[in-house]
C-alpha cells in the first residue's frame, strides 16, 4: 500500500517542491518495514513526513500555534507511551513547533516517577500500556496536590462511551484519536497551554472558588462561584462546585438541588450523580444511592472503587444476584490485579456476613497471593464464623510460619479455641498476642476475663 505525501501536511503552500518531496514521501506500508508495533485492532499513523525526515517548514505551523516562539522555547514536555516510534514521532513534531525540552517514559509508572522528581508543563500520554494505562496515570497525577494542575493530553486508538466518560471524570485536557496529524496534534497542545496560561473568566472564578473551599473560606468561595454564574448561570461546572461548597458547610438540601439542576442540563455528568450518591448514602435513602452510583457506572464502568461501592450497596438492598454481576463485570475490566480486586470483595462479603462467599473469594486471593497473611487473617475469621475451627486454625499456624511477631493472628488463634470451648490453650495465645504488643487492650481485658474465672 502506498502512502501520497499531501495527505500528511495540512497545508499545500508548505514550501516544498512536488518534484523533490513525492519521491521522499512514498513509503511502503509500515507495518512490513516493522516501523510500528501495532496492537489488534489500531491502524497506521500517518506522520510519514517526519518519518521521511523532511524538514518542515516553520511556516506550516502559522495558525495553529498561538504562541510566542520564546513561550514554547520554556515548555517542558513529557511523553509517555510503550512505542518508541510513536515517543519519537511527537518529539519530532513537537520540536519542529520549537518545543526542546521533551523527555520520555515508557509506561504511566515511569511517568508518575519523573513527575514526581521534575516539574513538567505538560502531558502527552497514551491511554493503552501496561503496567500503568494513561487513565490510571492521569488518576495519580489529579490526586496529587503537587501535580493535579499539569495539563494532561490524552492519545487514545479507541473512544467509546466508557473511554470519553472516564477521561471526562479524572478531568482531562484534551485528547486526540489515533491516527492523527502534525496539525491537530499542535493544536491540542496549543489549546491546553493557553487555556492553562490565560483561563476564561469562568475557569478563573472556579479556580478561585475551590481555593476558598479548600481554606475553609466558604463565603469567599461562594461569592466566586456567585461571579461564575453572572456569566453563565446554566453552568453544569458552576453548579458542582456550588455543591461542594453547600457539602462542605453541611448543607445537604441545598447541594442536593444544584446537584440535581446540574444533571438536568448535563445527564452524562458522572462527578454530580457521585456527589448525589454520597448525599443519598448519608440519608440512609439506599434505593437512591444505588440509583446515582447506577447512572455513573453506566457512563463510566471502569471506576472500581465505585463498581465495588455499587455491588455493596446491592448488598444492602438484598440484590446478591446483581452484586455478584457487578463484582464479575469489574474483575472483567478492571486494572488492578485479579488478587487485589478479590480481596476486595472478600472484604466487602465478609462485611456482609455472607461468609461462603467470603471464603471462596480469599480462598481465590490466596492462590494468588499465598503468603499474604491479611488474606490467611481474613480466610481464619470466616472460617470461625461458620464454625469450621480446624479450618481456621490451619489458615492461623500458616500466617503465624510467615509473621511470628503479628499480635492479630495470636489473638485470633486464642478467640478460636475459645470458641472451641479450650480455656487454657487459649490463654495461652491471648498472652503471647500481648507479648507481641504489650498495649493490646482487647488482650488484656479477656486475660483479665479468664483469670478471673468468668
Amino acid at each position: 500500500m502506498i502512502y501520497d505525501s499531501w495527505k500528511i501536511f495540512p497545508y499545500r503552500d508548505s514550501g516544498f517542491s512536488v518534484a523533490g518531496v513525492r519521491p521522499l514521501c512514498y513509503v511502503i506500508k509500515l507495518r512490513h518495514l516493522r516501523l510500528f508495533r501495532l496492537r489488534p485492532g489500531e491502524t497506521e499513523i500517518c506522520f510519514f513526513g517526519v518519518i521521511a525526515g523532511i524538514p518542515f517548514n516553520r511556516n506550516l505551523f502559522q495558525g495553529t500555534m498561538v504562541m510566542a516562539e520564546t513561550d514554547l522555547g520554556r515548555l517542558k514536555v513529557l511523553v509517555v507511551d510503550d512505542q518508541a516510534l510513536m515517543r519519537r514521532t511527537i518529539k519530532s513534531i513537537l520540536r519542529q513547533a520549537g518545543i526542546e525540552d521533551i523527555k520520555e517514559a515508557e509506561d504511566g509508572v515511569v511517568a508518575l516517577r519523573m513527575l514526581q522528581q521534575d516539574t513538567y508543563n505538560l502531558v502527552i500520554s497514551d491511554w493503552n500500556m501496561p503496567r500503568m494505562r494513561g487513565n490510571e496515570l492521569l488518576r495519580s497525577i489529579r490526586e496529587d496536590d503537587q501535580l493535579k494542575d499539569i495539563p494532561f493530553l490524552m492519545v487514545t486508538g479507541e473512544m467509546d462511551e466508557a473511554v470519553v466518560g472516564e477521561a471526562g471524570e479524572t478531568n482531562v485536557g484534551a485528547y486526540i484519536l489515533k491516527p492523527f496529524g502534525a496539525k491537530t496534534l499542535l493544536e491540542k497542545v496549543a489549546q491546553l497551554i493557553n487555556r492553562k496560561k490565560s483561563p476564561s473568566k469562568i475557569d478563573s472564578c472556579l479556580q478561585l472558588a475551590m481555593t476558598h473551599l479548600e481554606a475553609g473560606e466558604y463565603d469567599q468561595a461562594l461569592d466566586q462561584v456567585q461571579a461564575a454564574r453572572a456569566i453563565n448561570r446554566n453552568s453544569p461546572r458552576v453548579l458542582y462546585v456550588s455543591g461542594l461548597i453547600f457539602e462542605a458547610k453541611k448543607e445537604h438540601k441545598k447541594a442536593e438541588r444544584v446537584y440535581l439542576k446540574a444533571l438536568e442540563l448535563s445527564p452524562k455528568f458522572v462527578k454530580a450523580h457521585e456527589r448525589l450518591s454520597y448525599i443519598y448514602e448519608l440519608a440512609g435513602k439506599t434505593d437512591k444511592v444505588v440509583e446515582h452510583l447506577m447512572r455513573a457506572s453506566e457512563i463510566n464502568p471502569r471506576n472500581i472503587d465505585r463498581q465495588l461501592n455499587l455491588g455493596e450497596k446491592l448488598l444492602e438492598q438484598g440484590d446478591p444476584d446483581k452484586a455478584k454481576e457487578i463484582f464479575k463485570h469489574t474483575q472483567r475490566i478492571s486494572d488492578v490485579t485479579t488478587a487485589e480486586l478479590t480481596k476486595r470483595i472478600g472484604d466487602i462479603y465478609l462485611k456482609k456476613e455472607m461468609i461462603s462467599e467470603a471464603i471462596d473469594a480469599y480462598e481465590k486471593t490466596a492462590e494468588l497471593l499465598p503468603d499474604d497473611v491479611y488474606v490467611l487473617n481474613r480466610m481464619g475469621i470466616s472460617y470461625r464464623k461458620l464454625g469450621e475451627w480446624d479450618n481456621a486454625l490451619k489458615v492461623y499456624k500458616k500466617a503465624l510460619e510467615l509473621c511470628p511477631e503479628d499480635e492479630n493472628i495470636y489473638y485470633n488463634v486464642g478467640r478460636t479455641y475459645l470458641e472451641m470451648g479450650n480455656k487454657y490453650r487459649a490463654l495461652d495465645y491471648f498472652e503471647q498476642a500481648l507479648k507481641a504488643y504489650p498495649d493490646f487492650a482487647e488482650a488484656k481485658a479477656v486475660i483479665q476475663k479468664l483469670t478471673n474465672g468468668s
